[in-house]
């Protein structure tokens, strides 16, 4: 259960509790999507060739 929703709503609430939790939950989001993006890419090039 890693949709946008989840990651923003679990940082939110991270940073009541703890600023590390925060940024742990930021840079997961950030890594999630940045994943996703490279391997749509790599699909994408991969029917290229």
């Amino acid at each position: 259960m890693n949709t946008p929703f989840f990651i923003s709503w679990r940082y939110q609430r991270g940073k009541q509790k703890n600023p590390l939790v925060t940024l742990i939950a930021k840079f997961s989001a950030i890594g999630i999507a940045l994943g996703v993006a490279v391997f749509n890419c790599w699909l994408k090039c991969d029917e290229w060739f």
